[in-house]
C-alpha cells in the first residue's frame, strides 16, 4: 500500500513538470491516485509554480591591445616525414643479447626540446632525440612498432604508421638420447 502510494506521488509530482492542473482522486478501496484528468469526485490541488532561473547575459568585454605578461607561442614545427627505418615491415629478427636496432628517419631535422618516443605493443620502450635506439627484452612473437615525435608539454606533434616485426629466437639443437 505504501509503495504504490509512494509510487503513484513521484508520477504525480513529475507529471506537474507537463501538466498545468493535478487531481486527487480516492478511490473506492481507499488508494489515493493523483491524474492530469479531470473526473467525477476529484479535487483539483493547488500547485506552486516550478522554480527557474534565466541566467542574464554574460557582459562584452572590449579587447584592447595586449594583456601585460603576454608572450605569443611560437609556432609549433611541422615535421614533414616520421617513419621507422628499421625493422622493415614484416621483417624477422632473430634475438640476441644487444637487442632490438630501431631506426627512425625525421625531416626535418628533429628540433629543440622535442624528442621521439618509441613504443612497442602499445608501451613506451625508449625515448630520446637520437634517431636510433636500442631496446633490450623484446622477446619472440609478433610485436607492432610506432614512433611518435613530442614536444617538451608531452604534446603529441606528428606519429609515424605502424611497423609489424617478429622476432625470433634461434634454436640450440640437443644431443641424441
Amino acid at each position: 500500500m505504501n509503495r504504490l502510494l509512494t509510487v503513484l506521488l513521484i508520477g504525480a509530482v513529475s507529471a506537474t513538470a507537463f501538466a498545468t492542473e493535478v487531481y486527487r482522486v480516492e478511490r473506492p478501496d481507499g488508494t489515493i491516485e493523483f491524474t492530469d484528468e479531470p473526473r467525477l469526485g476529484a479535487e483539483k490541488l493547488k500547485l506552486r509554480e516550478i522554480q527557474s532561473y534565466s541566467a542574464p547575459p554574460p557582459p562584452k568585454v572590449p579587447v584592447t591591445g595586449t594583456p601585460p605578461g603576454y608572450k605569443p607561442q611560437q609556432e609549433s614545427l611541422t615535421y614533414n616525414t616520421l617513419k621507422i627505418i628499421s625493422p622493415a615491415y614484416e621483417e624477422t629478427i632473430f634475438h640476441d643479447d644487444r637487442g632490438l636496432l630501431v631506426g627512425v628517419s625525421v625531416n626535418p631535422a628533429l628540433a629543440k626540446g622535442h624528442e621521439i618516443v618509441i613504443i612497442i605493443d602499445g608501451g613506451e620502450a625508449a625515448r630520446g632525440t637520437d634517431s636510433n635506439f636500442t631496446i633490450k627484452d623484446v622477446y619472440r612473437g609478433s610485436h607492432t612498432l610506432k614512433a611518435i615525435i613530442e614536444d617538451s608539454r608531452g604534446r603529441i606533434l606528428k606519429s609515424s604508421d605502424p611497423v609489424v616485426f617478429f622476432m625470433r629466437q634461434r634454436s640450440v639443437p640437443r644431443p641424441a638420447h
